[in-house]
């Protein structure tokens, strides 16, 4: 048991030296030099997944690749479908970054939006 602890302590350890690693690598610890070269924050990951998957043995490995292709395409389809996953070469898509406010903020901007008239709103609101 005693062996067990220090190894779970040296994991978990290296996992939050690691996790500042990546912050260096996604910061500026460079890129990849070519198009077809992954960036170092990747290429460690990937690095890092592959160990892990080694670990796991046959019958959970397999289980990890059906998983795995689940939540890739669950990723690929949320960053096609939401407004702020602008691809490279998509140029003709806008991104609009709204600056924070407080809640106070908006409600005085909804407050001074409002018309006199409540069913003018209403009816200009309908669909026809």
């Amino acid at each position: 048991m005693k062996e067990f602890t220090k190894s779970l302590f040296s994991y978990s350890l290296a996992m939050t030296l690691y996790s500042f690693r990546q912050l260096d690598n996604m910061l500026g610890g460079g890129s990849g030099t070519s198009a077809s070269r992954k960036p170092p924050v990747i290429r460690s990951l990937d690095n890092l997944t592959e160990a892990t998957k080694r670990e796991l043995g046959d019958s959970l490995q397999s289980a990890y690749e059906a998983t795995d292709e689940l939540q890739r395409g669950l990723v690929e389809f949320l960053f096609k479908a939401l407004p702020f996953s602008m691809q490279r070469g998509q140029s003709d898509r806008t991104v609009t970054i709204l600056e924070p406010r407080r809640w106070n903020q908006s409600v005085e901007n909804v407050e001074t939006a409002m018309p006199d008239d409540l069913e003018t709103a209403y009816n200009a609101g309908r669909r026809t």
